[in-house]
């Protein structure tokens, strides 16, 4: 016989996180929702580089850079959205899902280097397209 699973749900509620529907077996439960000890580290690295900022989403972090999204941070890793000229900076590339149903990113598994990250970050930013303003309804 099989335990009985329910999904679990990471809610972010006024900065604090809580569990709802806990499984009768983790097995197999991988998710956990990035620290703010680890979003402060990036900031602290990515100080200096000028228009970045991190935007809580979803119990993770989007990192943007002048406005346009460019990484994530989750699972307390960095993942930047791939593309040809980040995969040249980057030597041994990893691409990893940061969500079962996601699209692979590469995986920065060295986050102490600044200067590969500051490269990294501003090649994905001129390669990215232009983000689209969306039309707001008329009511």
């Amino acid at each position: 016989m099989q335990p009985h699973t329910t999904k679990v749900y990471l809610i972010d509620y006024c900065g604090q996180s809580f569990w709802y529907g806990f499984p009768l077996c983790l097995e197999g439960w991988k998710h956990m929702a990035t620290s703010v000890d680890f979003k402060d580290y990036m900031e602290d690295q990515c100080r200096g580089l000028g228009d970045v900022r991190f935007k809580k989403m979803f119990g993770e972090y989007g990192l943007f850079y002048r406005e346009k999204m460019v990484g994530v941070l989750a699972d307390n890793k960095l993942y930047i959205k791939p593309t040809d000229e980040g995969k040249t900076l980057v030597k041994d590339v990893v691409m990893e899902k940061f969500y079962e149903q996601g699209n692979p990113y590469f995986l920065i598994e060295d986050t102490d280097d600044r200067d590969l990250l500051w490269k990294l970050i501003i090649k994905t930013y001129e390669v990215l397209p232009a983000r689209v303003e969306k039309k707001r309804k008329m009511r």
